[in-house]
Formats: C-alpha cells, sequence, structure tokens
C-alpha cells in the first residue's frame, strides 16, 4: 500500500483531502495496523492463495507500496526461506518498516523500477491504482523478472462496511455512493494492464470477508475509518448524516454500536 494513501483511503481511500489530521502520516499508519487486524484473515487467506501457485524455490519476494509492512510480514510467514523486500514511496514509512525490522527501500514507482534483483514473487497490495502509468511499471515488472515468476495484484472492491443496524447500513449506502463519485480506491479490472505487460493471468478471484472482530479491535478501527470519512466527504453528506457520523464518533458511543467488518479483494495471479 503506497503512500498515497493518506491522500483518503479507507483503510487509507480517497483523493485530494490533504491536511486534516486524519490524513496525517501518523493517522495513515494507525489505520493500516489497525486493518491489518481486522482482515488478518482474508489476506492469510490471500497470501495462501499467492503461495500455492508461487515457485517452489521463491528466493525473492517484493511488495510494491508496502505501506507499515502488513503484506510484507504475511508474505514473509509463507515464504520463510525467501527474502522479502518492502518498497514505499514515503521516505516515513520506509523508515517505520526499517525500525520494525523489513528489509525495506524507499522508490517512487512512477520514477522508474527500484533496484531489488529480480524477484520470484511481485506483490501490489491497493497499490498500483496509486500509480500514474500503471502499464510502464508493469513492464518493468516483467523486464525485472524470470519465466515462472508470479504477480499477485490485490484491490479492495469497496470501502469497509462496519455499521450493522439497518440505520447505520442506510448511512453507508449514502456515504458510500459519495465516495464512489470521489473514486475513493477507483481502479479499473487490471487483466488487460497486466497481459499487455507479458503476463499470462492464470487466476482472478474474490476474497469476501464478513467477521464481527474483537470488541475493542473493531471499535478502534470504527473510529480511525469514520473519522476519514467525516473528514474526507462530510460536507458532501446531507446534515443529518454528518451530524449522525458526529454522534458516533462521541466517547463511549461505538463501544455500544453493533459493529461488523464486511470486505471484499479482488486478486489478479499472473505467470511471468
Amino acid at each position: 500500500m503506497t503512500h498515497a494513501q493518506q491522500q483518503g483511503h479507507g483503510h487509507g481511500h480517497g483523493h485530494g483531502h490533504g491536511g486534516h489530521d486524519a490524513f496525517t502520516d501518523d493517522a495513515l499508519a494507525e489505520m493500516l495496523d489497525l486493518d491489518a487486524e481486522i482482515v488478518a484473515p482474508q489476506l492469510r487467506e490471500i497470501v495462501e492463495f499467492v503461495g500455492a501457485h508461487a515457485p517452489e524455490d521463491a528466493r525473492l519476494v517484493v511488495d510494491l507500496g508496502a505501506g507499515t509492512g502488513t503484506g510484507s510480514a504475511a508474505l514473509a510467514r509463507r515464504f520463510p526461506d525467501a527474502s522479502v523486500v518492502a518498497v514505499d514511496g514515503s521516505a516515513a514509512m520506509v523508515n517505520r518498516l526499517r525500525a520494525n525490522g523489513f528489509t525495506a527501500t524507499q522508490s517512487d514507482l512512477d520514477s522508474g523500477w527500484p533496484e531489488v534483483g529480480s524477484p520470484d514473487v511481485v506483490w501490489a497490495a491497493s497499490s498500483l491504482h496509486h500509480l500514474s502509468d500503471v502499464e510502464r511499471v508493469l513492464r518493468d515488472a516483467h523486464a525485472a523478472t524470470k519465466p515462472g515468476a508470479l504477480l499477485a495484484v490485490v484491490e479492495m472492491d469497496d470501502q469497509p462496511r462496519i455499521l450493522d443496524d439497518d440505520a447505520g447500513r442506510a448511512l453507508e449506502d449514502r456515504a458510500h455512493e459519495v465516495m464512489a463519485a470521489e473514486r475513493w480506491n477507483a481502479h479499473p479490472d487490471w487483466t488487460g494492464a497486466i497481459e499487455s505487460a507479458g503476463f499470462a493471468v492464470v487466476e482472478k478471484r474474490r476474497f469476501e470477508l464478513d467477521d464481527v472482530p474483537p470488541r475493542d479491535v473493531a471499535v478502534r478501527y470504527g473510529r480511525a475509518f469514520l473519522t476519514r470519512v467525516r473528514a474526507g466527504i462530510g460536507d458532501k453528506l446531507p446534515a443529518a448524516d454528518r451530524e449522525t457520523l458526529d454522534q458516533l464518533l462521541a466517547d463511549g458511543v461505538l463501544e455500544q454500536t453493533d459493529l461488523r467488518v464486511r470486505v471484499t479483494r479482488t486478486l489478479w495471479l499472473a505467470r511471468r
């Protein structure tokens, strides 16, 4: 996940909302780390699926747009004999990654392919849609890899849903309409771009998560996400919805609110 997600993207999601406390480096990192706790079962399922298709002797795995290292950590667990290199364009994120023991390199993918060797697996989760020239980056990935290498692209299909009563779901429906219009986390079907770069798409699969997390994690995640929603699109919602969001974010309210996390992601798996 790239640092650009601080410009308003659900665990990072949207565009053009910088300057608010909800979109600082620290707030983004908190959101990414909370997301890691919430979606851990889904991430494990995706990484396991990728691992089942990866070269048996994989020795180098590269995580493009690593953020705080959620994907890198999952990849390291799945590929214990491989080196995992986390790549991110943000110095703050790279410093955080290194402080947490990751091998990390700072690189702006829009400026060129990082010097990371020849990966056996290239992982890009919620990062391609931030790039200016995805096709060029994918061509660079193809050129950097050997025959048999694997490309795994993951995108969130929609913003998370966390409110579990009728009124909350209706509020989320309206907020999602605005977020879609604002192109939060917008991305195309990457199949064409991946194949144009020379890869062969071997699988496109959707992974769903519908779960009631531990209460304390759900509350922290809900507060962080709804804070980003309120800051990012609050002025585009009806006054009644803004008031409801403010009430939900008041001290102690989410602790008494039914919370259930629902999120889907799509994986494109492609072979060099």
